[in-house]
Order: C-alpha cells, then structure tokens, then sequence
C-alpha cells in the first residue's frame, strides 16, 4: 500500500456518507411532502415540515467535524497527487526519450529492448501510484455539496484593544529604535480640528402663479354651475363601475383544480442499496459526484 495513503482515515467516508444518506432521505420527503399539500391540512403540512428541517439541521451539525477532519485529509493529499502526476510525466519522457535514442542508432535492439521494459515498467508503477492517489482524493471530495466547500476558510484580522486605541501608531516604527516605545517627552498632543462643513446655497423660493394669489391672499373659488349644485348627489358623483365580472350564480358549479400529473420514478434492486424511490426530473442524471440529483454510493 502506499505511505501516504496509510495515515489516511477513511472511516470519516463512511460516517458522512451515512449520514448524507438519511439527509437526502429527509430532503425527498420534504419534495414529496409539497406535491401532497393539497390533500393535507396547512398545520399538519407545517408540523411535518418543521421536524425535518429540525433533523437536517442536526445531521448538519453532527457531519460538520468530520468535513473538517475529511477537508484537512483532502488538502493533505492534493500535493502528493501533484507530485504523482508529475513523476508519470517524467517516465512517460523518459521512454520517449529512449524511443528516439533508438531510432538515432545509439542503441541497438537489445539494449532497447531492456531499457524500453524498464521504462514501461516505472510507468506503470507511477500511474498505479497516481490512481490510486487520485481514487482517494475523489471520495473525499464527493462527501461534499459543493467544491466551494473545500476552499480553505478565510480569517479576517480582528484588532486588539491596544492597538484599537491607537491607529496613527499602527505599523510604525519604533521611535528609539530599541524596540521599546517611545519615551513621553511631556509634549501635549491635540487631535485635528475637524474640516469646516460644506457651504450650502439656499434653496430658490417656491414659484406661486400670480393669478392664484393677489396681494398675499388666495383668490376666490370660481362658482358653481347652477345646473350642478341643483343635481342630486347620485347624479353628481356616481359610483365607480365595477370592472370585475360577477360570478355565474347559477349553472355549473366551479370545477376544482385537476391533480398534478404522476412522475417518473427509479427504484433500486440491488440489495446494498435503500429500498426508496427516485423521483425524474425532466433531466436527471445519476452518479456518485455532488453535481447528480440521483447519487448513488457505489463504485
């Protein structure tokens, strides 16, 4: 077995693929939930639904060390299988490079036949090395939802409550050049004054129309017409029409909305897998890898 895979831990895989099962078990149950409301009281839909959320979250807390243990193995490995990568380019070169020798004349059939069987088998031990590097560095990647998951987490820089106190001397240098602060020399130091505040213009008066106002006094309203203030109420304001069709109040009465169309299903035979049904989108596609709506945990 290879070194580096002998320190790997994989019973990690194996608790967070457990534990992905029952959540994606739960997250079909909540799809599958939302296509029966129709035929399910509001309060029981909310109860149901509560609780599973519930459990989802607490899968997500129970996984959430062991991503941290499974992303550190993953970033580990990323290295070496750089280096494994690297050296099957190398031997691949070196029996190309022999192939030209060859061909060149410096070596004759025997001594190629033994460098060329050396050099094939270096390649195949290099890439045997680099797959099966490679297999590892995928399962541990596959226990994740998404790549970004495997970026490493950013820190940002808190500051302290010394050095809050005192940004003007924020990565300055000493002033003794001892490595000590500089001595209080009993100066007074005041703090700026503050920038003036900007000039505002004022703003331009309001403009009235004249023939509204006269003399600083609002002009009188114009009379009413006669015929209009001798109308009744009803005719001088009429209600609003009603634009909205009334509903037929006899006939046939309102049909209920027809039930969603049936969905395709998968489900599998194989004994090691959930008896639990796969529900078809108009475009599904099924795998091992995160991108998959149907994932299936096998080789």
């Amino acid at each position: 077995m290879i070194e580096e895979l002998q320190q790997v831990d994989e019973s990690v895989l194996t608790s967070l693929i457990d534990l992905r099962r029952e959540r994606d078990a739960l997250g079909q149950r909540l799809a599958r939930m939302e296509e029966a409301r129709t035929e399910v009281s509001e309060k029981v839909l909310a109860r149901v639904r509560s609780d599973y959320e519930a459990r989802i979250a607490a899968l997500d807390d129970k996984a959430a060390p062991l991503k941290d243990a499974a992303r550190g193995t993953y970033r580990r490995l990323l290295p070496t299988l750089e280096k494994a990568r690297e050296t099957c380019e190398t031997r691949r070169l070196d029996q190309e490079e022999i192939e030209l020798r060859h061909e060149l004349g410096e070596f004759d059939d025997e001594v190629h036949r033994d460098k060329a069987a050396q050099a094939g088998e270096s390649l195949r031990d290099a890439e045997e090395r680099a797959a099966a590097i490679a297999e590892v560095v995928t399962r541990f990647a596959g226990v994740f939802d998404s790549p970004s998951e495997l970026a490493p987490a950013t820190t940002s820089q808190v500051d302290t409550p010394a050095s809050a106190g005192t940004p003007a001397s924020a990565g300055a240098a000493p002033a003794n050049g001892a490595g000590q602060p500089p001595e209080d020399d009993g100066t007074l130091m005041l703090p700026p004054e503050p920038p003036p505040p900007p000039e505002v213009s004022p703003e331009p008066p309001l403009w009235v129309p004249s023939a509204a106002w006269s003399h600083g006094a609002p002009a009188a309203p114009a009379a009413e017409e006669p015929w209009r203030a001798a109308a009744p109420l009803a005719e001088r304001y009429p209600a609003p029409v009603d634009l909205e069709p009334e509903a037929p109040t006899s006939g046939i009465a309102a049909q209920p909305a027809p039930p969603p169309p049936p969905r395709a299903r998968l489900e599998a035979l194989d004994a090691d897998l959930e008896p639990q049904p796969h529900y078809l989108e108009p475009l599904t596609f099924i795998g091992r890898t995160p991108e998959n709506q149907i994932r299936i945990y096998k080789p």
